[in-house]
């Protein structure tokens, strides 16, 4: 049996022998490369701290460390490190240049330092590595080579304790998406300030220390503070751990944004803020309210942040949505840009990128930004009564109403009452804390002061070949004034139509949508094809529903279907109106984006009662309204 052990026992040694020759050679310093195509990697069987004594070209590096207590971190820790070295005629560059001693500058040093010796082959394309200041350092290693945060690595070496890489320029911190914010300049000052006047400083009782207990039992803690944001709740911009990506808007780029705000609602018709004069921020936005303002930033803090890193080519896809599942449209329905974000200059000077590198993720320029109509219009809606305000005397307003073979008694169409079915109270202001739901809420009033239920009646003859009534919307510039009218212009894009009528007696029908061809002062056109009087139109009407049976009380009996329900006015069992009403269909109010138009709405016979008894419009904006 043991003439049998000794030539395994001699095998072994054989074996432990050519092992100790591979294991010396491995970290032999004349060593060229683990892999002979590597011409950058060298091999030492050295500590790091060793490694500084035998290469004086890094001397100038090992002694800034020194400087700033790194190196007793080094010799004393019992870490492994990978550092990032500069050679001594690059350290004197970057001591020329740069505006803090570097010999000071702690937070800059401790950035070249990690814990972990990371090989090269571990240092994998898109690899963040975590340094002594907290931040990281982004990988590239592609064929174009290796690189930490965008600096050519020249050489690694693989030591006992750890890894040295030398680069060719020392590193700037890159700090996160927070702190970077925080850091604007004045230029930026409105986005800025409006994320950072929401933070604050909370107790972190899992950071905190126990230190002892009350008289009543609580825990009584050396505590920690640290800051917050509500923004954090979905989006920590302030991890290190996380990564987003960020659209930053300047101060011209936000006021921009007002301005377009502003115009929107000068269109509609709402009225002047005379609260605005004596605050910089509202003035000259006479038709913004405070609360508008806010909506419009807190939109904006919400639209621009995104999870992960964004290349450019997503500046250029149709739709993103931000980690908040806000909409930011880059191209809209024709074609042209909307938000504009800056994807192919350089953020800045010296750089080739078109985005600022973060420790967390990356910035890109907003040039210019919109508010979406589906954020600041809700819906716009209005009732059909107004139409009674006209002045029929008057040529230049009847053009508002055409209402085809309509009966002998021209004193069609009729306002009909119904106040039966209302119980008292406020007839509804403006402006209200709802403003974005509706333009304008009026009713008639009865003598007791009660709301009341008002609606256009169009009867027809018995055998027409055309029974129609079409009409431009409108909105009162003064109350209960005959003639005292305006017309209501719509922001060009997408909608959804939603109707009502008082179903008694109505008709089945259809309903078509037009945009008015206007003239150069934005007034209706008469079409001089048109006997009866209807107005030109851009791309004559579409059918946006045919066959529509009006007299079904759900949901086309007044305004009592579809979502909306403000409580402004309420039926006796205490249920709430004042919805959308029944959903016709989409539409498209033609006309470039951002202009105000003029549009027809036209309800055509089909079936049963010669009557139509319209009680309300409702245009809600989609997704794609821009």
């Amino acid at each position: 049996m043991k003439k049998k052990i000794y030539p395994l026992l001699l095998v072994g040694c054989g074996l432990i022998a050519a092992c100790t020759e591979t294991w010396d050679d491995y970290y032999n310093s004349s060593t060229i490369s683990k892999n002979p195509t590597d011409d950058i990697e060298e091999i030492e069987n050295v500590t790091v701290m060793e490694f500084f004594d035998e290469h004086a070209e890094y001397n100038d590096f090992f002694n800034l460390l020194g400087s700033v207590g790194i190196t007793e971190e080094l010799k004393n820790s019992g870490q492994e490190f990978t550092l990032w070295t500069v050679n001594n005629s690059n350290i004197a560059t970057e001591a020329e240049k740069s505006e803090t001693p570097l010999e000071s500058d702690t937070a800059r040093l401790r950035y070249h330092v990690n814990y972990l010796s990371m090989t090269k082959d571990q240092l994998t394309d898109g690899k963040r590595l975590k340094t002594l200041n907290g931040t990281y350092i982004q990988i590239t290693n592609n064929e174009g080579g290796l690189l930490a945060n965008d600096i050519k690595v020249l050489k690694s070496y693989r030591l006992n304790n750890g890894v040295v890489y030398e680069i060719e320029e020392l590193m700037e911190p890159r700090i996160n998406l927070y702190n970077y914010i925080k850091s604007l300049d004045d230029s930026y000052s409105i986005f800025r300030d409006s994320i950072m006047n929401r933070s604050r400083m909370v107790y972190d009782t899992a950071r905190s220390t126990p230190t002892g207990v009350d008289e009543t039992g609580n825990i009584i803690y050396d505590w920690v503070e640290v800051e917050y944001n509500p923004l954090f709740d979905t989006a920590r911009i302030n991890s290190e751990y996380l990564q987003f990506t960020c659209f930053l808007p300047d101060n011209e780029v936000m006021k921009n944004c007002f301005d377009k705000l502003n115009a929107t609602y000068t269109g509609i018709g709402r009225p002047l803020n005379e609260s605005v004069e004596g605050d910089s921020l509202y003035t000259g936005y006479d038709h913004l309210f405070p609360q508008d303002l806010t909506m419009a930033v807190n939109w904006i803090q919400r639209a621009v942040l995104y999870e992960g890193l964004l290349e450019p080519e997503a500046t250029q896809e149709k739709d993103i949505y931000s980690i908040f599942k806000k909409q930011w449209k880059n191209i809209d329905r024709t074609g042209a840009p909307v938000q504009i974000v800056e994807g192919s200059v350089p953020y800045e000077e010296g750089s080739s990128f078109p985005y600022k590198k973060l420790s967390n993720g990356r910035v890109y320029k907003v040039k210019d930004l919109k508010i979406p109509n589906n954020v600041i219009i809700s819906r716009l809606k209005q009732y059909a009564y107004h139409i009674g305000y006209r002045d029929k005397n008057d040529p230049a307003q009847q053009i508002f109403v055409c209402v085809k073979n309509n009966a002998d008694d021209k004193t069609y169409p009729k306002i009909a009452t119904d106040a039966a079915v209302v119980s008292p109270v406020v007839a509804a202001g403006y402006p209200s804390d709802a403003w974005s739901e509706y333009t304008y809420t009026y009713f008639n009033e009865n003598e007791k002061g009660e709301p009341v239920y008002t609606y256009i009646d169009v009867r027809g003859k018995e055998e027409p070949t055309e029974f129609s009534i079409s009409f431009t919307p409108l909105q009162p510039t003064a109350m209960k004034t005959t003639g005292a009218i305006s017309e209501y212009k719509i922001p060009a894009g997408e909608y959804t139509l939603c109707m009502g009528f008082r179903s008694t007696d109505c008709c089945t029908g259809d309903v078509l949508f037009g945009t008015a061809q206007t003239d150069d002062n934005g007034n209706l056109q008469k079409d001089p094809a048109d006997a009866d009087g209807d107005v030109l139109l851009k791309s004559g009407y579409s059918l946006v529903r045919g066959g529509i049976d009006f007299t079904a009380s759900t949901p086309w009996n007044f305004d009592r279907s579809g979502t909306g329900g403000q409580d402004k006015y309420m039926q006796r069992n205490g249920r709430k109106w004042n919805s959308d009403g029944g959903t016709v269909g989409t539409v498209e109010v033609e006309g470039d984006p951002g202009t105000m138009q003029s549009v027809r709405i036209k309800v055509k016979y089909v079936t049963g009662s010669k009557r139509i008894e319209l009680f309300h419009w409702c245009l809600k904006p989609t997704e794609n309204n821009y």
